[in-house]
């Protein structure tokens, strides 16, 4: 839409033009002043101006003239607009610059004529300068094509004048076959020493739709473009907005591609500007072509018309472009005589073989260095291309410092003007770094395909790429069937899906995953594996592939299984061995309890005996007293008994009950008093009566008797070393903390040796004396109170005395 400026101070004359413009399909703009005016023109860039004389702050004859003495703005039409019959402030008007006039009020007819021809003659000026500016840049283009004959040099200076004349990021000529699906870029604007870079054309849709098609290819949008899917992030690190493909053709043959690419462009790529580099593209094609072809000779030294013309000395200048060429090749080149002496050898063969000096290969033998198998081949090679054939070999040869070297050979005719083979060039390169990659590879190989672990290599989706044998021995499925699918065929349904998930999470992050599956193989059988799951990165860092190392494991699992079965087997064994261990060593004390109702008993019987032999009659208050006595011994010892068989039994099995603690301490206090004053040892309860615990009362007195054994053994084996007043003391003391409720056991014993506290629970550590204690004690009290949900600590860490905390879930 052209726009027009209105720059007037009279709001009905703008209405009328603002209306009667607009119906014609332009965009107007107005203001009010002379200085409104020229602001507007350097900020909107009207198409035209039309200008009243008379305005508040300056005249239009100042604008006018203003406005044509700056050349951003002077090829703007200005009309200016007059009173009908104002002859003179129409002739100062056209005087200062003014491209026609106007008069008022409006013909509208005259004015829209003459509002279309200025916008038509400013459109036909501008694109007279457009094609000014593109002859000049053209101009300066062919003038850098002939500043030099070097046809990589004419490249880098086609794309950096396309590049000074366009604002793109990055712009390259590419030649490139179709057929072959590959590509070389031979120049880059951005990097003077890209030079027959090897691409994939597949990567590049927009190149591949040029060369194929023949036309230009514009995506104006890269990131909604469909012909980019598949490609468009790799697009997107670098801020890729806009493409503009075209095709170089030589001899009516597609040869390669001129390609730009913008990232800080606000409009895509416009008409003049495609029109600009279609002309470009034709010229760059006879200097991509020669660019190409020495490039090729360069690689490869197989092109036999350059040495033809080298050997033959029909271009003098060519034959020393290709000398530089050869000098500066990373191959080995030299010229043999049909005698097979070397006439010529370039640097890098020099150096490749130890020679300082090209005078050095005067009268030798183009096969030194080479022995046995490998000179037999190479003189049949050379033998075959004096017959004018081109042949192709690998040798191995041995340089003057004894050094051992690969080399992917060829040897190429170069003929005469008859025809006829004058000279044979050498053109070799060491491949010794990749034979010794590809041996390395070959024995990385041969230890995946013979390894006893199962390997797995899957693409980024999951799917199987790669198993090897033992995946097949240990799965049964073949190579043909598992590749493709999705390593979940192996799923059992054993693993919860949250695993899966976890494993996944970790892997796209770019992390290694260990784990352990419980899969199914092919017959349906369940086996157990080690597995580590690797991600495989290219090297920009994407993630390409997953590399998955398994190990069967299902002996070990079965056999862990069975340990485990016989380790609690073997603790409960050990818990019974000490019950009766406990039980022994309180008997003495249950007797002496027993004793004593028993005596009670005896006595008053005989007391009543001895009365009626007598004859004497028996009060029945004292009757009564006496019974009553009986009867309460009676009681005390068939608690005890009653005590002492739930303890030996352990009829309660794991049951679960709510069991105060206070009580338990309290019935262990009956069954050991005896052994504790024995050897003058306190123990002292102070537990709470409301505290209780859920668990198993037969299950936790083991646990209280087996702290309080320890305890008590301490106190005993300090007795016998210290002074017999130290005090001995043993204490129970329980109260709530939160939600849980803590016991702690305390005696002013020996205390625990700093080397064995760290190892206390462990199985078979003990801080007793040899033969004073299996060392399973401690480690089974901790696995009863685990089952419990329950914890067990040492608090003490010096040797004045030991003091254990058990910390209980709050029975609800």
């Amino acid at each position: 839409m052209k726009k027009i400026l209105v720059v007037e101070d009279d709001e009905n004359f703008r209405c009328i033009l603002e209306i009667s413009l607009g119906d014609q399909g332009y965009e107007v703009i107005h203001a009010e002043t002379g200085e409104a005016g020229l602001q507007k023109v350097r900020s909107a860039r009207p198409d035209i101006i039309l200008l009243d004389i008379l305005l508040p702050d300056m005249n239009g004859f100042e604008v006018c003239r203003r406005l044509k003495s700056d050349p951003e703005c002077q090829s703007i039409p200005i009309l200016i607009m007059t009173t009908l019959g104002d002859s003179e402030h129409t002739v100062k008007g056209l005087s200062s610059g003014a491209d026609d006039y106007v008069n008022k009020p409006f013909d509208m007819p005259v004015l829209l004529a003459r509002v279309r021809t200025h916008i038509q003659k400013k459109e036909l000026h501008d694109s007279i300068k457009e094609e000014e500016k593109e002859k000049s840049k053209l101009l300066e283009i062919s003038q850098a094509l002939s500043s030099t004959l070097n046809p990589q040099e004419i490249l880098f200076a086609i794309v950096s004048k396309i590049s000074e004349t366009i604002n793109v990021e990055r712009c390259s000529i590419i030649y490139a076959d179709p057929e072959k699906k590959e590509g070389h870029v031979m120049a880059s604007h951005d990097a003077e020493d890209v030079k027959y870079l090897e691409i994939d054309i597949q990567k590049y849709p927009e190149i591949k739709k040029a060369l194929v098609e023949g036309e230009a290819v514009l995506i104006s949008d890269a990131s909604s473009d469909p012909i980019l899917h598949g490609v468009r992030e790799a697009l997107r690190p670098a801020g890729v907005k806009s493409i503009l493909a075209l095709p170089v053709i030589f001899e009516d043959k597609i040869i390669g591609s001129l390609v730009l690419r913008a990232s800080r462009r606000d409009l895509p790529f416009n008409e003049r500007e495609m029109r600009f580099c279609r002309l470009i593209s034709h010229l760059a094609a006879s200097p991509l072509k020669n660019a190409f072809q020495f490039q090729r000779l360069k690689r490869l030294g197989e092109d036999e018309q350059k040495f033809r013309l080298m050997a033959e000395g029909e271009l003098k200048e060519s034959e020393e472009k290709f000398r530089t060429l050869v000098e500066n090749s990373p191959d080995c080149i030299s010229l043999v005589e049909l005698d097979g002496k070397l006439a010529y050898m370039n640097s890098e063969g020099l150096r490749q073989n130890c020679l300082s000096d090209a005078a050095e290969i005067r009268g030798c033998d183009f096969s030194m260095g080479l022995e046995g198998e490998s000179l037999y081949s190479v003189k049949e090679a050379f033998e075959e291309s004096k017959k004018g054939r081109t042949t192709h070999f690998e040798c191995l040869t041995r340089s003057r410092d004894g050094k051992e070297n690969w080399w992917d050979s060829f040897f190429v005719p170069l003929r005469d003007g008859k025809g006829k083979t004058a000279r044979v060039i050498r053109v070799c390169r060491n491949i010794t770094k990749q034979k010794q990659t590809t041996e390395e590879l070959r024995k990385l190989y041969m230890a995946v395909e013979q390894s006893p672990v199962n390997v797995v290599i899957t693409d980024s989706d999951g799917n199987i790429e790669y198993i090897n044998p033992n995946f097949t021995r240990t799965t049964g499925y073949a190579l043909e069937e598992a590749l493709g699918k999705n390593p979940r065929i192996l799923k059992s349904g054993e693993m919860p899906a949250e695993g899966y998930k976890k494993m996944w999470e970790t892997l796209v992050t770019g992390n290694e995953w260990r784990g352990e599956f419980h899969n199914k193989k092919k017959n349906g059988e369940l086996y157990w594996e080690s597995a580590i799951i690797s991600p495989v990165k290219d090297a920009l860092g994407k993630i390409t592939h997953y590399l998955g190392v398994k190990e069967d494991i299902t002996v070990r699992k079965r056999m862990e299984k069975e340990l485990e079965k016989s380790r609690e087997e073997a603790m409960m064994q050990t818990l019974f061995a000490q019950r009766l261990s406990a039980l022994a060593a309180i008997s003495g004390g249950i007797s002496h309890e027993l004793s004593q109702p028993l005596s009670v008993i005896g006595l008053q019987a005989e007391t009543m005996k001895a009365m009626m032999q007598k004859g004497r009659s028996i009060e029945p208050d004292s009757l009564s007293e006496n019974m009553d006595k009986i009867i309460q011994q009676i009681d005390r010892a068939v608690k005890i008994i009653e005590h002492m068989k739930e303890f030996s039994s352990g009829a309660e099995g794991y049951e679960k009950k709510t069991l105060p603690l206070k009580d338990m301490a309290e019935g262990l206090r009956n069954l050991i008093s005896a052994q504790l004053k024995a050897h003058r040892i306190d123990l002292r309860i102070n537990v709470p009566e409301e505290l209780t615990v859920l668990a198993n009362r037969n299950r936790m007195e083991q646990v209280l008797l087996n702290l309080i054994s320890n305890a008590r053994d301490s106190l005993v084996e300090k007795r016998s070393s210290g002074p017999e007043a130290a005090v001995r003391e043993i204490s129970l003391r329980g109260f709530l903390e939160g939600q849980r409720i803590i016991l702690d056991v305390s005696d002013t014993g020996t205390g625990i040796p700093e080397a064995v506290r760290a190892r206390l629970f462990d199985p078979f550590v003990t801080s007793k004396k040899a033969g004073k204690g299996s060392g399973l004690g401690l480690s089974i009290c901790q696995k009863i109170l685990r089952d419990y949900g329950a914890e067990i600590e040492l608090l003490s860490t010096g040797t004045a005395g030991t003091a254990f905390r058990i910390k209980f879930q709050k029975a609800e």
